[in-house]
This record gives C-alpha cells, sequence and structure tokens, in this order.
C-alpha cells in the first residue's frame, strides 16, 4: 500500500465557468488533472462529466473531448502558414487569411517580413530556452500565428542574435530588473538587439535607475512594462524559477538567482 495523493477532494464545476488551481508544488495539482484524462486511475471516489462516471467510458472517447495545453509543449517545426493549415492541410491561402483574421492574428503577421513564413532562432542549449522558445510558440499558435523553430549553436546564433526578426535571448541575472530592460530595450544601446527606440521609455528607465524608494520605482517600472507590451518589442518577459537540492548537514546555504554558490558562507555540520 502506498501512500495516498489526494484525500477528501471534491469539487463541481458548472458548463461553461472556469476554475484554477493555484498551490505550491506537489500539492496535487497536476494528479487533479491526471484523473480527469484517466493517465491515473482512481482507488476511491469518483468523477463525473455530466452526471457520467468517467471510468464508465473509453479513454479514447474521454480524452476526444477534451483540450490540453502542457507546460512544455512538442511542437512540429514549420512556418505560420504551415500550422495554420496543419489540421487542414489543403486550405487555399485565402482559408488561412480567414482563420489568421478570424484570430485578430493578421495585423501582426502582416508586419512580419514573411508574412506566414515566419521563424524564430534559439540556442538548443540549456535545455530551459528551447523549452520557453517552444512555449511561447505554443501561446502564438492559440491565436493563429505558429512561427519555425530554428535552433543555432551558440556561436553560430551570437554572430546573428541582433540581427534575426524574431529571436530567444536569456539574460543572466542582474540585482534590479530595470537595469536588464535598461540594457535590452533603451535607444542606442550595445545590446538592444531589436533596435527599438521609444523616448518616453528611455526617461522613464532613467527615472527608474534613479528612484531608491523600492515601491516609487516599482511604480515606474510598472509604466515601463506597460509602454514595451503595448508597442510589441518584446512577447514578455518572463523570470525562471529555478531550484536545487542540498544534504541537511549543510549550513549557511541559499539559492541565489545566478545560481552561483558562496562557498565562504558554507559550513558543514559533524
Amino acid at each position: 500500500g502506498g501512500q495516498n495523493v489526494l484525500n477528501g477532494i471534491s469539487f463541481d464545476l458548472k458548463a461553461g465557468t472556469k476554475l484554477a488551481m493555484v498551490g505550491e508544488s506537489g500539492e496535487g495539482k497536476t494528479t487533479i488533472s491526471n484523473l480527469l484524462l484517466r493517465f491515473y486511475e482512481l482507488t476511491s471516489g469518483k468523477i463525473t462529466i455530466d452526471g457520467q462516471d468517467i471510468s464508465g467510458i473509453t479513454q479514447e472517447s474521454l480524452r476526444q473531448q477534451i483540450a490540453v495545453v502542457f507546460q512544455e509543449p512538442a511542437l512540429f517545426s514549420g512556418t505560420v502558414r504551415e500550422n495554420i493549415s496543419y489540421g487542414s492541410p489543403e486550405a487555399l491561402d485565402e482559408d488561412i487569411a480567414r482563420a489568421a483574421e478570424a484570430a485578430n492574428a493578421s495585423t501582426f503577421i502582416s508586419k512580419l517580413p514573411n508574412g506566414f513564413d515566419t521563424e524564430i532562432i534559439t540556442r538548443p542549449d540549456p535545455a530551459w530556452e528551447i523549452n520557453a522558445v517552444q512555449a511561447m510558440v505554443a501561446q502564438w499558435k492559440e491565436i493563429g500565428v505558429n512561427v519555425a523553430i530554428k535552433p543555432l549553436p551558440g556561436a553560430q546564433y551570437w554572430e546573428v542574435w541582433d540581427k534575426s526578426v524574431f529571436g530567444f535571448t536569456g539574460w543572466g541575472h542582474r540585482p534590479l530588473g530595470v537595469m536588464v530592460l535598461a540594457l535590452a530595450y533603451r535607444t542606442g544601446a550595445v545590446w538592444n538587439e531589436s533596435g527599438y527606440s521609444n523616448k518616453d521609455l528611455d526617461q522613464l528607465l532613467t527615472e527608474a535607475e534613479g528612484t531608491l524608494d523600492v515601491e516609487k520605482r516599482r511604480a515606474v517600472m510598472a509604466k515601463i512594462e506597460a509602454i514595451l507590451q503595448d508597442d510589441g518589442p518584446i512577447t514578455q518577459a518572463f523570470w525562471r524559477t529555478t531550484s536545487t537540492v542540498m544534504d541537511k548537514k549543510v549550513k549557511g546555504f541559499k539559492q541565489h538567482p545566478s545560481q552561483y554558490i558562496f562557498g565562504n558562507e558554507l559550513a558543514i555540520s559533524a
């Protein structure tokens, strides 16, 4: 007998409504999803859809009625055109354009140099970078915009990272978020890979850099992020969660955003 993962779970979800499951890692969110899809089978209790116990229907029939978006999706390489027409390979150009229009993606696609045939470059490692690109491409796919992923070896990537239309760049840790944004998006900055320029943003970056009060700086940062989102030089900046393990005998260890290990602060208990 193994240990139960979930105990006393009960909830109703009405048709047309949404439910968000929020909690710490290991609290059962993924397990509930797996139970709904019958990747796992219940040891007690039951799950019903429209009053019907899902254990009484085939897994194939159940899963045909459910759409799932995974955190790390596996995607087929291809252009925007190929991905929009993936479910209907015989689709005509006007059908593809109509689908993009219905998804409110036509304006976005029309600004791409190659229209429906676009790609994003990335490095194949570290693995989390290409996983992040796959997640981005999956989000674009939801609005009918699909982009081919083109992995490049590190040396080759850094030759074109600031020239490609779409590219994924992982930035190292800085003490303040504004430091990263100033390096990446200030007008004329050497590392401004997109060539983006906005005088209002430049002024706000300077203001944020000179603001010591955390709450006041946070208010300025909110304006900076709104400009970046609305003006479109980025899809959406995000911060990656990292984790580590250590023996309980190790004292003084703390996970640092840079993933550096500060040996002068460590000790080992007998």
